[in-house]
């Protein structure tokens, strides 16, 4: 949606802020029914949920196209889209949790690539297509053309293909030996959330703000929409990099590398105004950081507590992750209309990463860290 925030911004006359508080309040509201999207999944299942639920995602993003300033109307799709989008990633990732056992954390990351690969491809479609047709017919011919695809391959992978059926569905699991409510109220858990919904402030922050900030910088749209690319290409090599890293090394190690790299690529970016070279240099970093850092929550979740309940575990997860996804691009967009700057907000996301990383290094440092030097799962 960062390509998109200039032409809106300026067809509509808002702020920055105006545009990320649709993104802010829908996902309060995914934050809401997460929880109860968990539920449903753990009910029904991927079959009867994916496919669905990839036909809503486009035709509600397509309905973008028919703003005409009205807050309240602005805030109703996001919310609807909130919800669906939410629904998708849950389906997707419990199905894959559910149907592997082994390698479960390459196939995670894998999964979990499509992220990557919308961050590279989106970009420059949606630039080609404001510049060509208007930011209205872009958000039309995005959503449809999009959304269909979207539902062709839910509809081969979970209907035709079912997934759930898998050999590896088979190996069993340990259940989770303490009630739902327990595991919700354990430290452990708290502090996986708490790292979550951190590391999400500043990552979707990063991801809704980043090609507007290298615009702001000096760069064109262009240019800029080029270095989206390189993030989403960044991120996709780091998710597919931690898929082997978790099925053969620590958490601990990944954690802090990754972790550690997202800080270095923080700091380039505050040196590299108006340069285009320590921009990409940051770009890779950043990418590799994210999309390396995003299976390492359902993971873990599966690892501590299970697979009979992950859906409710994740769907909880995915109500604090919204927290953060929420109020992440609207904090640097208040930051950015108070201060014409981004500076503070990237000071700002240093210490909070560095919070993430003290909080998942306490989160059972001894299970993290096995004398093998592999995770036990």
């Amino acid at each position: 949606m960062g390509t998109f925030m200039v032409p809106v911004q300026r067809a509509l006359g808002w702020s920055r802020a105006e545009f990320s508080a649709g993104w802010s309040v829908a996902t309060v509201v995914g934050i809401l029914m997460a929880p109860l999207l968990g539920v449903l999944n753990d009910k029904w299942g991927a079959r009867r949920l994916a496919v669905p639920t990839a036909v809503i995602c486009g035709l509600v993003f397509s309905l973008f196209a028919t703003s005409n300033g009205s807050h309240i109307y602005w805030l109703l799709l996001w919310t609807v889209y909130a919800a669906a989008n939410s629904m998708m990633l849950l389906v997707v990732i419990s199905s894959t949790s559910k149907a592997f056992r082994v390698n479960r954390g390459m196939a995670l990351s894998v999964a979990m690539c499509g992220h990557g690969i919308a961050a590279m491809v989106i970009p420059s479609i949606v630039n080609f297509l404001i510049e060509h047709y208007g930011w209205r017919a872009a958000f039309i011919r995005l959503g449809l053309g999009w959304g269909t695809l979207v539902a062709l391959c839910a509809y081969a992978v979970f209907v035709l293909y079912r997934p759930e059926s898998g050999a590896d569905r088979q190996v069993p699991v340990p259940p989770v030996k303490r009630g739902v409510q327990d595991v919700l109220r354990s430290s452990r858990f708290v502090k996986l959330a708490t790292a979550n919904i951190v590391f999400y402030i500043v990552s979707i922050a990063l991801t809704v703000h980043l090609v507007p900030m290298f615009v702001d910088g000096g760069l064109s749209s262009a240019t800029a929409v080029i270095l989206a690319g390189c993030f989403g290409l960044a991120m996709i090599l780091g998710k597919l990099l931690s898929g082997i890293i978790l099925d053969r090394l620590t958490a601990g190690a990944m954690i802090a590398t990754w972790l550690l790299t997202m800080i270095s690529g923080l700091i380039i970016l505050l040196s590299a105004w108006n340069s285009y070279e320590p921009y990409l240099a940051a770009v890779v970093l950043l990418g590799a950081a994210n999309g390396g850092l995003a299976p390492i929550f359902p993971y873990l979740i599966s690892k501590h507590f299970g697979l009979d309940n992950f859906g409710k575990f994740y769907g909880v997860l995915c109500s604090v992750q919204g927290i953060g996804s929420a109020s992440g691009p609207l904090f640097a967009a208040l930051i950015f209309d108070r201060t014409q700057s981004y500076h503070l907000a990237i000071e700002l996301a240093i210490p909070a990463l560095l919070l993430v990383l003290a909080l998942l290094f306490s989160l059972e440092r001894n299970n993290l860290f096995s004398k093998t030097g592999k995770i036990q799962v």
